[in-house]
């Protein structure tokens, strides 16, 4: 794909979702380089971070918390009501669409329990929801609205609630 389409397909057809992905890294290397360090990195870290999450929970409506791990590639297409979890781990050139959760199980003790990894090239359907400990194979594509609390086999097409394998 040449620059130029790349841009355009970034800038000019979804504007909302390049803001969003350039406001998390943005707070995520604020977030990474605040670890462990003091003085003049905490000045600008900090209201990056405190900034970042007024914006993106408040005014936006959108949660991806700056800790998240993700992966270069990072797409979101119309970027509304978007939870996930800071724990969740994205590998790269993973597409979401609105609605999208990907969160952790609560355990019975009340804590939080394992967050799903989503590996390379994955494409998350509209309204889909990922939840638990589960892997997520690369390739995979979770159909809108599909609810998935199980490991999806690479290159799976799921649908449906509970998600079900299709191809």
């Amino acid at each position: 794909m040449s620059l130029w389409t790349r841009a355009k397909l970034c800038l000019i057809d979804n504007p909302r979702g390049s803001m969003m992905v350039g406001l998390y890294r943005l707070a995520h290397q604020a977030s990474v380089k605040k670890r462990g360090l003091s003085g003049f990195n905490l000045i600008w870290a900090v209201p990056v971070l405190l900034g970042y999450k007024y914006l993106t929970e408040l005014v936006l409506g959108y949660e991806i918390p700056a800790a998240t791990k993700i992966g270069q590639g990072f797409r979101i297409h119309h970027g509304y009501g978007i939870v996930i979890n800071k724990h969740a781990i994205f590998g790269k050139n993973v597409d979401i669409r609105h609605g999208v959760t990907v969160g952790c199980k609560m355990l019975t003790d009340g804590t939080q329990g394992p967050s799903p990894v989503i590996e390379d090239d994955v494409e998350l359907g509209a309204n889909s929801v990922i939840i638990g400990g589960i892997t997520i194979g690369q390739g995979a594509k979770i159909g809108a609205a599909a609810v998935v609390t199980r490991d999806v086999p690479p290159r799976a097409v799921m649908i449906g609630n509970p998600a079900r394998q299709i191809r």
